[in-house]
């Protein structure tokens, strides 16, 4: 049995989160999990996070969710869940600008089935490459007068290689992904771009997702594509530290209902990134340009366990 949390103190983005989880009945290939999230975030939507940008929208956002998974791993090449969430939100202290609409901030709750599927699609244990895809679907009902629908989908493929026979001096990475949400989803729903250490996983490394601690300043919408390419060269290793560094590029695209949430234009981010990686755990330092703006961007983060959300 496992029982993990994560507790952030933070005067614009508070939350606390806690997951249990376990086999069922005791047999190791089926897996069930439940796990509560409580949110308390200021969010001020703009078009950058440094230099002139006026807030084209703000407001608060209280959530509470709770949600239960069961996760099937009785193989290794195929792993899938099924599950349900539901959910609270209020939205307060609103200036909807040219961000925000009323149907985005619907508050009261919501109820939604929640399913995953993750494939091996080809292992080449001789060349040393690994290609991996997943998807996922949140199919959800707003329990408000009016009600809304929504299906929120998104789909992968990831592809690693480690180009010599031993070793790993070179180190390549291709990940792509797609969503898109049908009907009408609440604002905390929308896919976000940007580089943030907790709240979302769709990194552009030239966009920071936050500016003064508060949500926002990057891309926020309903429909993205994204690549993330990463070359890595190792230049130290003695057994227990490593460290990598090597070129980045990230290309993306987020469409949004409103023009103020994003202006659908194609994104393009270059730099540098380092991984010192000391047991197992890594600390990722990057640089990254946009192209578009030619704003720079610097983060670091500690790779998190992947059960954390």
């Amino acid at each position: 049995m496992n029982f993990d949390a994560l507790l952030r103190r933070d005067a614009q983005k508070r939350r606390a989160w806690a997951s249990l989880s376990a086999p069922l009945n005791g047999f190791p290939q089926w897996r069930w999990q439940v796990s509560t999230d409580l949110r308390n975030e200021n969010w001020a939507i703009r078009r950058a996070f440094t230099g002139i940008a006026p807030v084209l929208g703000s407001l608060n956002l209280e959530r509470e969710s709770i949600d239960a998974t069961l996760t099937s791993l009785r193989t290794g090449a195929l792993q899938w869940s099924l599950g349900g969430e539901l959910a609270h939100r209020n939205f307060r202290d609103v200036v909807p600008g040219s961000a925000l609409t009323s149907q985005l901030l619907t508050s009261g709750f919501e109820i939604k089935q929640l399913s995953t599927v993750d494939a091996s699609v080809l292992r080449l244990p001789e060349h040393r490459f690994t290609l991996t895809a997943g998807a996922s679907s949140d199919f959800a009902r707003t329990l408000t007068t009016p009600s809304y629908l929504s299906e929120k989908l998104q789909g992968s493929g990831r592809a690693h290689w480690l180009p010599q026979m031993q070793g790993d001096n070179y180190d390549l990475t291709q990940q792509i992904r797609a969503g898109k949400i049908f009907g009408t989803a609440p604002f905390d729903d929308l896919f976000v771009f940007g580089m943030d250490r907790d709240d979302t996983n769709l990194g552009m490394r030239a966009h920071l997702a936050t500016r003064g601690g508060r949500k926002g300043s990057s891309p926020v919408g309903d429909a993205y594509f994204l690549s993330n390419t990463d070359f890595y060269r190792r230049i130290y290793g003695n057994g227990l530290i490593a460290i990598h560094v090597g070129p980045l590029l990230d290309i993306g695209k987020m469409s949004a209902p409103t023009a103020g949430l994003s202006t659908g234009q194609w994104l393009v981010d270059t730099g540098v990134e380092a991984r010192l990686t000391v047991l197992h755990t890594s600390v990722v330092l990057s640089y990254g340009r946009d192209l578009r703006s030619g704003t720079n961007a610097f983060f670091g983060t500690i790779a998190r366990p992947a059960n954390l959300p």
